[in-house]
């Protein structure tokens, strides 16, 4: 079970490396707030399973707001400031879409291999990592069509779970 929060440690250490590579990026303060949020759920997975491993101890799982995401969006709308971002920006969302699909995927597999606290602990990761592919499905709609993206019935799906 070791070789699982290692591997899951690991993961989650590479996700906050990249989103805290890419906020360093963008010039936008509302896209670089949310991947530095990002990052921070990243490493809130990782302190999880590195106590989950040092003690059994579950600890605390905050959930990512997607209130507070929704509000980010909102805040970048309203400024009006137009948003100009390298042409490569959609790729990265788009990588990172897949990155957390392929996470919540493996927590999601591994769960079903657990039991008890480990498997309700894996369950719920990849529920945050579920939130976390949402996000970024609205990060890419987002940079493709800031200015009308935000009225849109579509945007309603970023809810608090």
């Amino acid at each position: 079970m070791e070789d699982i929060f290692e591997f899951a440690k690991q993961m989650e250490l590479d996700g906050k490396a990249m989103y805290e590579e890419e906020a360093a990026k963008v010039n936008n303060p509302g896209l670089k707030k949310i991947l530095l949020m990002l990052a921070e759920e990243e490493q809130k997975h990782y302190d999880l399973f590195d106590a989950m491993k040092n003690s059994g101890d579950l600890g605390v799982l905050p959930s990512i707001s997607m209130s507070a995401i929704k509000n980010v969006f909102q805040e970048i709308k309203d400024s009006g400031e137009k948003i100009e971002l390298p042409e490569n920006e959609t790729e990265f969302y788009k990588k990172a879409l897949e990155i957390e699909q392929k996470s919540e995927q493996f927590y999601r597999s591994e769960a079903a291999k657990q039991s008890g606290n480990v498997q309700e602990t894996m369950i719920k990761i990849a529920e945050e990592e579920h939130r976390h592919a949402i996000l970024m499905e609205n990060m890419i709609q987002f940079v493709n069509r800031p200015n009308e993206w935000v009225e849109h019935a579509e945007f309603n799906h970023i809810e608090d779970y």
